[in-house]
C-alpha cells in the first residue's frame, strides 16, 4: 500500500498532473460535440488513469458486465467511436512509445514505463475500456470464474469481496462492484437463470 501511495504520489508530482488535466480537458471537448461523447468519456477515465495509475487496472465493459450484458447495438456504436479515434490513437501511442522506451532507458523510471506501456492499449482503444482498482478486478475476475465454472445459475447473487490488504477473494454480499469504508472491493455477478445449481 506504501509503495503503491509513493508511486502515484511521484507520478503525480512529474507529470501525472499534467497529462491527466490535458486528457480531461481533450474529454470536455469531444463530450461537448455530443456526437463524440463516447470518446470523451474514454478520455475521463484516461485521464483518471493519468492522476494516479498504480494500482488501477484498464478492463472492456464485456469483463465487467459480462460478455452477454453487452448489447451489440452497444459493440458496433464503440467499435465505429474507436475507429473514428484510431488516428488520434496511433499518434499518442507512437509518443507514448518515446516516453516508454526513456522511462526504460533511465532504470530508476522503469516502474513509469511499465504504467505507460499498459496504457497503450487503452490510447489505441479506449471507447468501451474502463478503469478500476485492481481489487475490484480481482473480485470481478473471480466472480467470472465462478459463473464460468457453473457454480452461479439464475438470479440468485454470488457475492464476491476482495479484501484491500490480503487481495484473497472471499464470498460476501451486495449490489455491484463497489468499494466500502472498511476498503473491501465488493462484486455481485447476477446471472439469469432462477436458481444457483443444487449439488
Amino acid at each position: 500500500m506504501f509503495v503503491k501511495t509513493l508511486g502515484n504520489m511521484l507520478w503525480f508530482v512529474l507529470g501525472g498532473w499534467w497529462s491527466g488535466t490535458i486528457h480531461m480537458l481533450a474529454g470536455a471537448l469531444f463530450f461537448v460535440t455530443i456526437i463524440g461523447a463516447p470518446i470523451g468519456l474514454a478520455l475521463f477515465e484516461y485521464g483518471k488513469l493519468m492522476y494516479f495509475p498504480f494500482g488501477k487496472s484498464i478492463v472492456r465493459d464485456s469483463f465487467v458486465k459480462g460478455k452477454g450484458n453487452v448489447s451489440p447495438t452497444v459493440t458496433a456504436l464503440q467499435t465505429a467511436m474507436n475507429i473514428v479515434w484510431l488516428p488520434f490513437g496511433i499518434f499518442l501511442f507512437i509518443g507514448n512509445l518515446g516516453l516508454m522506451l526513456a522511462c526504460f532507458v533511465s532504470i530508476i523510471f522503469i516502474p513509469f514505463g511499465i504504467v505507460i506501456a499498459r496504457s497503450c492499449k487503452f490510447l489505441l482503444w479506449p471507447v468501451g475500456a474502463k478503469v478500476i482498482k485492481k481489487e475490484i478486478e480481482q473480485a470481478i475476475h473471480t466472480a467470472n470464474v465462478l459463473e464460468a465454472r457453473g457454480f452461479v445459475r439464475g438470479p440468485s447473487q454470488v457475492n464476491v469481496s476482495v479484501n484491500v490488504n490480503t487481495t484473497q477473494p472471499e464470498l460476501s454480499s451486495t449490489s455491484s462492484a463497489k468499494t466500502d469504508l472498511k476498503g473491501e472491493a465488493t462484486l455481485v455477478a447476477v446471472s439469469s437463470d432462477e436458481e444457483r445449481r443444487e449439488n
